[in-house]
């Protein structure tokens, strides 16, 4: 499973957060929670959401985590949201399924990242729900992890 590599700009979501542990059901409980504020955030990318992770703690085994839709700057926070801003940077694209997420984040921090050559920056990293994700086991989504080469 070799990744696809893509530079972005930096972009903010606006959306839901949650300090959170891997793979728990706290994390689909949020993006229900999410749900019915969808309506409420005006998008530049319609159909498309995010899931951010950031500030892993490996002894605690927590993570922050935030579901989101990205928007244009300004725009006002609605009440019970809150802002992330995604620095510029560029990531290694990993494509998967709902059902292999676990096994594809699995594969990039246990095989990849340690042969690759590139090593994972402070960034956040997440995932990229598009168009054609309808939320069953085999619904594509992408996996960003922000890289630069390791020296």
């Amino acid at each position: 499973m070799e990744p696809s590599f893509i530079a972005l700009p930096a972009f903010r979501i606006i959306g839901m957060h949650l300090r959170a542990t891997p793979m728990t059901p706290e994390i689909p409980a949020l993006w229900d929670s999410f749900q019915p504020y969808l309506d409420t955030i005006p998008t530049i990318r319609p159909n498309v959401s995010y899931g951010v992770q950031q500030n892993m703690d490996s002894v605690a085994m927590k993570f922050d985590y935030w579901c989101g839709l990205e928007v244009a700057a300004p725009t006002a926070v609605p009440k019970g949201l809150v802002e992330k801003l995604i620095p510029a940077q560029e990531y290694a694209v990993f494509p998967c399924t709902l059902s292999s997420i676990g096994e594809t984040f699995g594969y990039i921090f246990d095989t990849w990242l340690k042969a690759s050559g590139y090593i994972m920056t402070g960034g956040p990293y997440f995932e990229r729900y598009g168009v054609d994700f309808d939320g069953t086991p085999e619904a594509p989504l992408d996996i960003y992890i922000p890289i630069t080469l390791r020296s």
